[in-house]
């Protein structure tokens, strides 16, 4: 794989106001990053303007008044080349507050932001002390965007933090309004098969439900029976390789299905050809300004040895 990132100045607009020694300093850093046998070599990019918005040494003549970089990622697949436009991020994550103002799903209990107190020491700025310091308590499955493994479903000690590598991926991003099954309310392979791009090398599958709205945030999922995934779309997108899924609702499967965790299994080929690299990302949300298409997918864990770890799944849109 080969990965490259650039910035591409677009404007810089000074204006001297007066005739005095001038001097504007500049050190603009760019960026080259490159990926070779997996092994990600990076030097952050620094953009330095010491002028920007003041002035230099008393009345100095320029007033920087814009500034602006455009920073492109040049990311190849197979023998395709793609360029991102790194400078138009969307979050896909949840953001986990203290208390109920969160999803909640399977019973999990609330998080907590528990101020830590020892002795004369309080982990509170505002009751007086000298820095905040929380014991959080949270559960990954139960409370906002979480990813997992494998380990999920298995009696083996399989972790999110040792299995998942693959920080970037091709991705794919869908919208599809789950169908009437039953009493159920499911998403079917034959209405994500025809909107596939089956030309390009997907590695990652995003999907966002509707109706999409605000309140999915915070919902309660428990005992709902919300929408989830046919147990087919796990073998086709097993077939086509592609390693990553990611979806707005707490589970891929049934909420209460006895334990098949039938959508899991077919994703991750369970138990006989198991894929120890795919992973599930779950409760995500895509807010609808974002348009379908195709995006880089940079899927970021907390280093937790378990199963799921909350997660902050980030795409960025082709340049245009």
């Amino acid at each position: 794989m080969y990965f490259s990132v650039k910035l591409e100045q677009k404007a810089i607009n000074s204006n001297s106001l007066e005739n005095k020694s001038e001097k504007i300093w500049q050190n603009l850093i760019f960026l080259y990053l490159c990926t070779a046998h997996d092994q990600l070599l990076l030097n952050s990019p620094r953009v330095e303007i010491y002028s920007k918005g003041r002035w230099l040494s008393g009345a100095m003549g320029f007033f920087v008044k814009s500034f602006s970089m455009k920073k492109l990622a040049t990311l190849q697949v197979g023998n395709q080349l793609f360029t991102f436009d790194l400078s138009q991020p969307y979050d896909l994550s949840l953001p986990i507050r203290d208390g109920s103002e969160n999803p909640n799903c399977y019973g999990a209990e609330n998080p907590v932001f528990e101020t830590i107190r020892a002795k004369n020491f309080i982990g509170s700025v505002a009751l007086g002390g000298s820095c905040n310091y929380q014991k959080i308590t949270l559960t990954p499955h139960g409370n906002g965007t979480h990813t997992e493994c494998y380990g999920h479903i298995s009696a083996e000690k399989a972790t999110i933090n040792t299995l998942h590598k693959d920080f970037f991926a091709l991705a794919q991003l869908i919208t599809l309004t789950p169908q009437p099954h039953n009493e159920d309310k499911v998403i079917f392979w034959e209405q994500i098969e025809p909107l596939l791009l089956k030309h390009l090398p997907l590695e990652a599958l995003i999907i966002r439900t509707l109706p999409n709205e605000l309140s999915k945030k915070t919902r309660n999922y428990n005992q709902t029976n919300p929408p989830y995934l046919d147990s087919k779309i796990g073998e086709k997108l097993a077939e086509r390789n592609i390693l990553h899924l990611l979806v707005d609702l707490p589970s891929v499967d049934k909420e209460i299905d006895g334990g098949k965790l039938a959508m899991h299994k077919a994703f991750w080929q369970y138990p006989h050809a198991i894929r120890h690299t795919a992973t599930i990302t779950e409760l995500i949300f895509v807010e609808n300004h974002i348009p379908d298409g195709i995006y880089l997918l940079n899927l970021q864990i907390i280093s937790l040895e378990t199963d799921a770890s909350p997660s902050k799944p980030i795409i960025f849109p082709i340049s245009q």
